[in-house]
């Protein structure tokens, strides 16, 4: 089962609890996951990954066609860790 949004999340919890509290279980945890990252935290799921913000330095670049200097400035992404755990279970010779 893919879960790749929150419509797959909310489809996959109905199967446990009904409609009502599968959809606030899914807004309250996607909400509390993105204020967490705006915020600067590292947010992890155990045993699974864990995401942090990052902020990548600006600099500058010369623009191909022209020639003349760009500057980038600096930019906040996310960077996805895949903990130990997880990296040996996918691994993990049957």
């Amino acid at each position: 089962m893919k879960l790749e949004n929150k419509a797959d999340w909310r489809k996959f919890l109905r199967q446990y609890v009904d409609k009502i509290v599968a959809n606030g279980m899914v807004t309250t945890l996607f909400t509390v996951i993105e204020h967490s990252l705006i915020a600067g935290d590292t947010v992890g799921v155990e045993g699974i990954l864990t995401i942090k913000p990052i902020v990548r330095k600006g600099r500058v670049v010369k623009n191909k066609h022209t020639g003349e200097d760009i500057t980038v400035p600096d930019k906040r992404t996310l960077a996805c860790v895949v903990r130990k755990e997880m990296k040996e279970k996918l691994n993990k010779e049957e």
